[in-house]
């Protein structure tokens, strides 16, 4: 199993607020079957969205993109990282938005 860095659309945003900010990262797994990946996202200060749970089916490599979407209602420097549960422990680097 391999996980991208995150990344972050808009990286930076200038202009008036609420923006809604799409991280987003890709998993890529070899399957025979099927399997269950649950995953979070964690920001720099700690608050986590809710655990959330794909199924993937199938043989062969395949790749998934996981997302979450935040909305930023003031000027903010934030990092948000993916941490994957299952189908094995590993969190990202932060993506960067500003």
């Amino acid at each position: 199993m391999s996980v991208s860095a995150p990344s972050a659309t808009p990286q930076r945003f200038t202009g008036n607020c609420p923006v809604t900010v799409t991280f987003s990262a890709k998993v890529t797994l070899k399957l025979d079957g099927k399997t269950t990946i649950s995953y979070r996202w964690v920001s720099d200060e700690g608050a986590t969205s809710g655990v959330k749970s794909q199924t993937v089916a199938g043989r062969g490599t395949k790749t998934v993109t996981l997302t979450s979407k935040e909305t930023f209602k003031k000027d903010a420097e934030a990092g948000w990282a993916l941490q994957l549960l299952s189908p094995r422990e590993v969190t990202t680097e932060k993506a960067r938005v500003s």
